[in-house]
């Protein structure tokens, strides 16, 4: 019975995948760059008080990020309400893969392409783990 609802449980593309990763990215940078002033001076908008503003969890702005989650559309709204930007450049910019991840290891910066993250059956954001993988392909 189980293998039987599993069955009907609709997947992701990798498109999709791709799509919710640069539409994660975009926020994450947007709620990095967001600068709040309270009494102990300026700072950065955590996950917590985002997601007071949407009324969810900072786990699920965490999904959010990472893509394990698609954004849904009034959400993106709200956010794109009190992050100030424009909901349509976000979805444009992150239709065509302008949102790269990029990881700091070591005092390196390592640029990861969308297409070799589409390969993936679950997208690894560990740094560690596509350090590793491009030192293999190197070393083939």
């Amino acid at each position: 019975m189980n293998q039987q609802n599993n069955r009907h449980k609709p997947t992701r593309s990798n498109e999709s995948k791709l799509f919710d990763l640069n539409i994660g990215c975009y926020l994450k940078k947007k709620r990095l760059d967001y600068k709040k002033t309270d009494n102990r001076g300026i700072s950065r908008l955590t996950q917590a008080e985002l997601g007071k503003v949407l009324n969810v969890t900072f786990q699920q702005i965490q999904k959010y990020e990472k893509g394990q989650n698609s954004v849904p559309v009034w959400k993106l709204y709200q956010l794109s309400k009190y992050l100030k930007f424009d909901i349509g450049h976000a979805i444009v910019s992150s239709a065509n893969n302008e949102h790269y991840p990029k990881y700091l290891v070591d005092s390196k910066v390592i640029e990861v392409s969308y297409q070799e993250i589409a390969k993936e059956e679950t997208i690894p954001l560990s740094a560690k783990y596509w350090i590793e993988k491009m030192e293999t392909n190197k070393n083939k």
